[in-house]
This record gives structure tokens, C-alpha cells and sequence, in this order.
């Protein structure tokens, strides 16, 4: 996932590798927004490859942009069953768009709880950033 941010616009320019994509957080409405790409192939799967760019306006309001790697919602239970989006959304909603650091944080606590019983078979890697004008916050875990 490429993504190139102007704090002081809004402007957003995305472009994936086969990347999960991200979420925005906004201080209203509580709920995480996905934002839309076109998801071309894995780096070095196909020689030559295009990666197509998606531009999103998401306003001057703070926000807080969150990537993470498929490990997070593909991380299994004892059952087999998997983490998830929408387990993964439900943390995002209730922590909300606050400081970078405890969103990671809290998104980490969860999956490894979720998955305690069982072997990590995959990178579990979140990042956040609080983007407004004049301000930048991250965290990543």
C-alpha cells in the first residue's frame, strides 16, 4: 500500500499491491470509513506490473489513517476460525479516532488475545497516523 497524504488538503493519492486497504477514522461519525483502490498485483508476482492510483479528498478535518497486513484479520483461534474485518472494525469503533498509539495498541492486544492458543503463521503489523493541518501523530506495532 502506497499512500501519499496532504495534511493541509485532505488530498489523497492510494495505490495497492494486493495490500488490505485502509481505514479512516474521524472524530464524527465514530465508524471506520474503508477507503476504495483498485488492488493490483503482489510486488514481483507479475513482471511489469501496473499499479493503477485511486485519489480521495478526505477533508481538512483531523483524521486518523490506519494500514495494516492481512496477518491481523487472517490470525486463527484454536478453532481455525479467523480474526476477521469485522472484529477487526469493532476495535477500530471502539476505540475510535484518538491517539495513534493506543489504536495499535488496542488492535494488537485484541488479535493476540483472539489468538493466544494458537502459532502466529503470518506478520501482524498495524499503523496509524493522526493526519491534520499542521500535525502528525503515528504509531505502529
Amino acid at each position: 500500500m502506497l499512500a501519499l497524504i496532504d495534511p493541509a488538503s485532505g488530498e489523497t493519492l492510494l495505490a495497492s499491491a494486493g495490500h488490505c486497504l485502509p481505514f479512516i477514522l474521524r472524530a464524527s461519525p465514530a465508524a471506520p470509513e474503508e477507503l476504495e483502490a483498485d488492488c493490483g498485483y503482489p510486488l514481483g508476482v507479475v513482471e511489469d506490473a501496473k499499479y493503477a492510483t485511486t485519489t480521495a479528498t478526505l477533508g481538512r478535518d483531523p483524521f486518523v489513517f490506519v494500514c495494516y497486513t492481512d496477518g491481523v484479520i487472517e490470525a486463527m483461534d484454536s478453532d481455525q476460525e479467523i480474526f476477521g474485518v469485522e472484529r477487526l472494525l469493532q476495535v477500530l469503533s471502539d476505540v475510535g479516532a484518538v491517539n495513534p498509539q493506543p489504536l495499535v495498541k488496542a488492535v494488537r492486544r485484541k488479535v493476540a488475545r483472539f489468538s493466544a492458543a494458537t502459532k502466529q503463521s503470518d506478520d501482524i503489523t498495524v499503523l496509524a497516523a493522526l493526519i491534520a493541518p499542521g500535525s502528525l501523530e503515528w504509531g505502529t506495532g
